[in-house]
C-alpha cells in the first residue's frame, strides 16, 4: 500500500506550493476541479497551516503541515514499554520509553509507514495534490441510491515511491464535494484489494473527518473494476470499524 517514506517525503513538500491562481484554473481538468471541490468541503479554512491530533485504537496522534514541513507524531504504551514515534521531513525518530530505538533502513521505512498510514486515510483528500498523483478516468456512478463521480488515481514511477503500482479508486459527491468511499489495490505482502464506507462525519474546527467500514475485497488483479458492484451486491465482508476519537483542530501562524 501506498505509505512508503519517499512518497511521503514527498507528498508533504508538495503541499506547501501555492493553489493556482482563477487564470490557470480556467484549463483545469474536471478531474482537478472536482479533486479542488472536494479539498474546499473537506478543508473549508485550507490546509497549508493545520495541527490536528486524535486517537484511534488506544494511540495518540498528531500531525501538523506548515510552510512546507510536516510532523507527524504516534503514541502508545504496550508491554514492553512507552514508544513515541515523531516523523518529520528528515525522517523517523522513535524512542522506548525516552530512549531511541535504532532501526535498520527496511524497518525504519515500515515504521514510518504504519505512522503515514493512518494520517493518509484520516486526512483525505490532502494528500491528492501531490505531483506523483495522476488522476483519471472521471465517471458517474451510484451507490446507495447517491450519484457519485468516480476518480482513478495512479502514481508516478518518479516520487511515487516503492508501491507506485497501486492504484485508489474515490468516489466523490459532485454536488458538494463529499469523499464518501474509496478503494484501493495494493502489491505488498499479500496481494489485495480493500473497499471502505465513510460513516460518522463530523466537522471540527472547519475540518470534516470521518470514520470508515473497511471491506476485504478480491485478490485478482482486475477486481476494482467491480469492487463497488461487489458492494451493492452485499458480497464484501467487513474487516473492521476504524473510528477516530478525541479530535482536535487549530491554525498555525503564518
Amino acid at each position: 500500500m501506498r505509505f512508503s517514506l519517499l512518497y511521503f517525503l514527498v507528498a508533504f513538500l508538495s503541499l506547501s506550493c501555492t493553489r493556482e491562481d482563477a487564470a490557470n484554473q480556467e484549463t483545469a481538468s474536471p478531474e482537478e476541479v472536482l479533486l479542488d471541490k472536494a479539498l474546499a468541503y473537506h478543508f473549508e479554512n485550507g490546509s497549508d497551516s493545520l495541527q490536528v491530533s486524535f486517537q484511534m485504537r488506544g494511540r495518540d496522534y498528531t500531525a501538523s503541515f506548515h510552510n512546507g514541513a510536516f510532523e507527524y507524531t504516534r503514541q502508545y504504551t504496550d508491554t514492553s514499554g512507552a514508544y513515541a514515534a515523531t516523523l518529520t521531513n528528515l525522517g523517523l525518530v522513535e524512542t522506548r520509553n525516552g530512549v531511541p530505538i535504532l532501526y535498520s533502513t527496511k524497518d525504519s521505512i515500515s515504521r514510518a509507514g504504519g505512522v503515514n498510514s493512518v494520517i493518509y486515510f484520516s486526512l483525505l483528500p490532502i494528500f491528492l495534490k501531490d505531483e506523483a498523483v495522476n488522476i483519471c478516468c472521471m465517471q458517474r456512478e451510484v451507490i446507495d441510491g447517491k450519484a457519485y463521480d468516480r476518480l482513478e488515481v495512479r502514481f508516478s514511477q518518479d516520487g511515487g515511491g516503492t508501491d507506485n503500482d497501486d492504484v485508489y479508486l474515490y468516489w466523490i459527491d459532485p454536488l458538494d464535494g463529499s469523499m464518501d468511499f474509496l478503494a484501493y489495490s495494493f502489491q505488498v505482502n499479500e496481494r489485495g484489494t480493500r473497499f471502505r464506507k465513510a460513516t460518522n462525519p463530523r466537522r471540527v474546527n472547519g475540518v470534516l473527518f470521518q470514520d470508515y467500514i473497511n471491506f476485504i475485497g478480491p485478490s485478482d488483479p482486475d477486481s476494482l473494476t467491480y469492487i463497488s458492484s461487489a458492494y451493492r451486491e452485499n458480497r464484501l465482508d467487513t474487516l473492521s470499524l476504524i473510528e477516530l476519537e478525541n479530535l482536535s483542530v487549530s491554525y498555525l501562524n503564518p
